[in-house]
Order: C-alpha cells, then structure tokens, then sequence
C-alpha cells in the first residue's frame, strides 16, 4: 500500500509537469510578425466550399474560373458533395473541397448551374487564433473577403447561398 501512494503521488508530479511544459503563450512581438507575415501573403488553400439551398439533383459540379483584373487567367471544375445526412438533405446543404492553391489579387467566379455567377473578390490573409488545451497557436487564413458584393470579416468558411431567383421574375 505504501508503494501504491508513492507511485501515485509521483505519477501526478510527472502529469503536473507534462501539461504545464506544454504550454506555450506567443508574445506580443512574435505575433506582431506573425500577423505582418501574414498579411504580406498572396496566396492560399480554400480548402471546403459550402453551398447552401441547393438539391442533390440540381448539379454535381461547379466551375471556377479565376480573374487577374479583366483577363482570365484559370478555370477549373469542382466536384460537389452531394447532401448525405438526414439534417444536410432538410437544409440543402452540400460542399466541395478545392485543393488548389488561389490568389487573392485575383477574382473568382463559381458558375452554378441556373445561378446567376457569385464572384469572390478583395480577399485578406488574416491571424486566426487555433487553441488547443496545452497551446495557443495562430495560422494564416483567407478570412477577409467579398462575396457577391457583401463583406466578410473574420469569416474562416466560403459559403455560397443560392440566390432567390422568385423576384427576378
């Protein structure tokens, strides 16, 4: 029994050192770099697209063309997901991953079928806080950007709504 606490009390000691070595805290100086660094960036992965409003029938993929000013510089197609679960198909949710490195000088159409073009434009690299229980750590992401006119900031995920095409008529 006497071994029995000593092993117990030493195993606490090591868990106590293991989650406090861990923990790392930036300084104001390294993220003001990281955030200089970061705001210089003109590139990125967008990673998942979600669509929203859109049926399982209605396409299986999108294509993406890409604008430096006026002049087409890209246009590639994306494969969508279609709706899988219950929840998704009652809400006309879908994605797509785009793994393709994207500019953010440039101007990005996604041509939905029946849609009206939604272009992507005045894209930002921004510091994006990722915590973790023993670290607080930063990343780059686009997360400032234009969609179809409207302003997001601070918005990790491009989510395109399908346009209501009821008043256009």
């Amino acid at each position: 029994m006497k071994y029995l606490k000593t092993i117990f009390a030493f195993s606490y000691v090591i868990l106590f050192f293991v989650m406090t070595s861990c923990f790392h805290y930036w300084t104001e100086k390294e993220k003001k770099n990281f955030d200089c660094k970061c705001t210089q960036t003109d590139t990125f992965e967008l990673g998942v697209v979600h669509f929203r409003g859109f049926n399982n029938t209605e396409f299986d993929s999108i294509l993406v063309r890409a604008y430096k000013d006026t002049v087409l510089i890209d246009s590639f197609k994306i494969f969508v997901d279609p709706s899988k679960s219950d929840w998704d198909k009652e809400n006309k949710r879908r994605s797509a991953t785009i793994l393709r490195t994207m500019k953010t000088k440039y101007k990005y159409q996604f041509i939905v079928p029946g849609q009206q073009p939604y272009e992507l434009s005045n894209m930002k690299m921004i510091m994006w806080a990722e915590w973790t229980m023993t670290s607080e750590n930063y990343g780059c992401v686009m997360g400032s950007f234009t969609l179809d006119g409207k302003k997001f900031e601070h918005c990790g995920n491009l989510c395109i709504e399908k346009h209501d095409t009821t008043s256009e008529k």
